[in-house]
C-alpha cells in the first residue's frame, strides 16, 4: 500500500478536468483501501484483547481535498506507516 501511495504521489503538473478527476478518484480508492485495512486490523486486535494497539487502528485515514496535492499523499502515507510501526512493535513484543 505504501508503494502504491508513493507511485501515485507524482501528480501531473498541468492536469485539468478529467485528469484531475482521475487523480482524485485514485486517491479516494487508496484512502478506501487504507480504511478497510485499518478497520480489519482494529477488529482483529480488539477480538484478541489488544485494545491499546486496536485503538491506533480505530481512526479513519485523512481524506484528500477536492484538488489533491502531494501533501494529501504524504498524509495518507504517514497514516499507513504509523500503523505499520504499531504492528512491527506488536509482533516484536509477541516474539520476545
Amino acid at each position: 500500500m505504501v508503494r502504491a501511495i508513493t507511485r501515485q504521489r507524482r501528480l501531473p503538473d498541468d492536469a485539468h478536468g478529467l485528469e484531475r478527476f482521475k487523480t482524485r478518484m485514485a486517491l479516494v480508492n487508496l484512502t478506501g483501501s487504507a480504511a478497510s485495512w485499518a478497520k480489519g486490523l482494529h477488529n482483529g486486535l480488539s477480538r484478541t484483547g489488544n485494545t491499546e494497539a486496536a485503538a491506533m487502528f480505530a481512526r479513519s485515514p485523512p481524506f484528500a481535498a477536492t484538488d489533491p496535492t502531494t501533501g494529501d499523499y504524504d498524509q495518507l502515507g504517514d497514516f499507513v506507516e504509523a500503523r505499520m510501526k504499531v504492528l512491527e512493535e506488536l509482533l516484536a513484543s509477541d516474539a520476545a
